[in-house]
């Protein structure tokens, strides 16, 4: 049910009573990427919404990346800047990391998720280790995910039914060309298609075939960019 009421809150960003807070890009592509190197990551955003909002608290999900907020109170129509120094970890890879914003405004928590692959040995990269993350053009599509990191526990044998709700918050219609679940889930079929301000909901039967703890990735492939979505299993 929050899941539900965060897309819907999101929809009618525009008539909210409450302070709402739009990101330049909730969901980074960071590419290819050194162990050697920490990476700085600028990552603006502002207030859409009629009322102010504070920011209470933000976390990342490891060690290897720290998270601030340039400022804690957000006027209506005012911006400001996330900044987070993050140490790609080695052998890990693909990665991907989370930095968890808590406020006071209409949705309480939002997600920045960061993601990209490390290098081998020797490998030829680019040097620059700071990234400016640009506004993305109202004109383009803008895919949000309501979960870029699925936790599922159950037992073996069981399917479980698990919702994954998607907008769009871009002026073009976004197209769903494939949702790659590498066997371990069940969606629907592809292509499809959201329009501006839609939500739709994605149905995943998740098969919980093996006793233990995995975590793997699914790829949501779009006209727009390619979404990884972790997914950590627990089965008894």
């Amino acid at each position: 049910m929050l899941t539900i009421c965060t897309f819907i809150a999101l929809h009618f960003n525009a008539v909210a009573n409450k302070g709402v807070l739009m990101f330049s890009n909730q969901n980074i592509d960071l590419g290819v990427v050194s162990h050697e190197v920490t990476y700085h990551i600028i990552i603006p955003f502002k207030n859409i919404g009629k009322q102010s909002v504070e920011l209470l608290k933000i976390d990342t999900d490891c060690g290897c990346s720290e998270a601030s907020f340039s400022k804690q109170m957000i006027a209506p129509g005012d911006s400001a800047t996330i900044s987070v120094d993050f140490k790609p970890t080695e052998g890990e890879t693909p990665f991907y990391r989370s930095i968890v914003l808590l406020t006071n405004g209409k949705i309480g928590q939002y997600t920045i998720s960061l993601q990209g692959t490390v290098a081998n040995s020797n490998p030829i990269i680019a040097t620059n280790n700071e990234y400016h993350i640009p506004w993305k053009s109202a004109k383009s599509a803008i895919p949000l995910l309501s979960k870029y990191a699925l936790r599922v526990e159950g037992k073996k044998g069981d399917v479980i039914n698990y919702p994954l709700y998607v907008t769009n918050l871009g002026q073009k219609p976004l197209v769903l060309h494939q949702f790659d679940t590498k066997g371990k889930a069940e969606t629907m079929q592809y292509p499809r298609m959201v329009q501006q301000g839609e939500i739709l909901m994605i149905p995943l039967q998740i098969k919980l075939t093996e006793s233990g703890v995995f975590r793997d990735y699914f790829k949501l492939m779009t006209d727009e960019k390619n979404i990884l979505i972790r997914l950590q299993t627990i089965v008894n």
